[in-house]
């Protein structure tokens, strides 16, 4: 499978906000990993590196990411991804659903720590949980915040407004 991604993949790396008119083609395969998990670092990042690929990590520091370095990557190991070319983004600082009274902390908090460590203000968010609401769409665009995923199936059609 990774032979055959190599081939025919069109890798896309975002390092600078892009306008509609530099919209990314319509072939992408866009790799993201989330949670901060440290396998991501130690298994993950050589083999992007060995191939080329860009991606995105989205860093949290809910769960055990305090406390347990075994599991979990450290901020010195993040600044690194950045500095192999990879887009570090937002996935909230206590991985929890955002809301109009929590999301401002929430993404503040992982900001702060990319900024401490020299890593650009994320534009890209991943919703914990996959839980995400319609009413943050516009708050989150005026935070700064330009593209924002989530997983999970089945996708929604955009023409009814539940396109994600």
């Amino acid at each position: 499978m990774l032979q055959w991604l190599i081939v025919v993949l069109v890798v896309l790396v975002v390092r600078e906000p892009i306008s509609a008119a530099e919209f990314p083609p319509d072939k992408v395969v866009v790799l993201t990993f989330d949670d901060s998990v440290r396998s991501q670092y130690d298994v993950v990042r050589p083999i992007l590196l060995k191939y080329g690929f860009g991606a995105t990590f989205f860093i949290t520091e809910g769960f055990d990411f305090n406390s347990d370095k075994q599991n979990y990557m450290t901020w010195e190991q993040i600044k690194q991804l950045h500095t192999d070319g990879f887009e570090i983004g937002n996935h909230t600082r206590d991985h929890v659903g955002l809301n109009e009274q929590n999301y401002v902390e929430q993404l503040d908090a992982i900001n702060s720590q990319c900024e401490r460590y020299g890593i650009p203000k994320p534009i890209s968010l991943a919703y914990p949980g996959n839980q995400y609401s319609l009413e943050m769409f516009e708050k989150l665009s005026e935070y700064g915040i330009q593209f924002a995923r989530r997983g999970g199936s089945p996708e929604f059609p955009y023409e009814k407004g539940k396109g994600v």
